[in-house]
């Protein structure tokens, strides 16, 4: 039988766990991710997940101000926002998901690990305006270029991005440079990966009228 969330379950076993529900239970043969064996499942799902957001030094800043949650858009089979929701059971993640069908089957993978600090929504980020403060994330989700163009926000909010070691000879971002500003890179060392390049973004200002042109909803009005 398949159970709800272990009071005290740490992350190792939490890792299994959630490998067993996405290849032999309920979600078996959806294909939310490739990475099947459990020890690259923990390294390059999991810690890959929760390590750069541990690590950030401005993230942990936010978080303990009490005054920001965090959004992860396009999160698929649910990486990284299952993995860190179960770490950080204090914050709120909301989930941004284009496709229907995956919001449907991460909310299987919310209840049966009974995460109370996860909602999700099937929307599209170019339809939403960010008004409160958030920390907004992404993990192989488009460019940078083209998500940061596509993300309308106020100026209290930050965009990071799980990339790869290689970023700068993959992608090109001055063109989004005036409106946002780099405020963190850091590389860290991921057991089983070639590394990862974790990118933090903060919005510089908010053209005049934006919502009204683009007839955009407010995230504080859909949560």
């Amino acid at each position: 039988m398949w159970r709800g969330h272990i009071v005290n379950m740490d992350i190792r076993e939490f890792s299994d766990l959630y490998n067993d529900f996405l290849f032999l239970g309920p979600l078996a043969g959806i294909n939310l991710t490739a990475i099947s064996g459990k020890d690259d499942f923990f390294s390059r799902q999991i810690i890959d997940s929760v390590l750069p957001f541990e690590k950030s030094n401005i993230i942990t800043t936010l978080l303990l101000s009490g005054e920001y949650a965090v959004v992860d858009i396009g999160f698929g089979g649910g990486f990284p926002i299952i993995p860190l929701a179960f770490s950080f059971p204090a914050i709120s993640f909301f989930g941004i998901e284009a496709k229907q069908k995956k919001v449907l089957a991460v909310e299987k993978i919310i209840s049966h690990f009974n995460l109370r600090n996860v909602r999700l929504f099937a929307d599209r980020l170019e339809n939403i305006f960010f008004d409160q403060k958030l920390i907004i994330l992404s993990k192989g989700v488009s460019t940078i270029e083209k998500m940061l163009k596509g993300t309308f926000a106020a100026s209290n909010v930050y965009v990071y991005f799980y990339k790869g070691p290689n970023l700068d000879s993959l992608e090109k971002f001055d063109s989004i440079l005036g409106q946002w500003e780099i405020v963190e890179d850091l590389f860290l060392d991921i057991p089983g990966t070639n590394g990862r390049r974790f990118v933090g973004f903060k919005k510089r200002d908010v053209p005049r009228g934006t919502k009204a042109k683009k007839n955009l909803v407010k995230f504080s009005e859909l949560i």
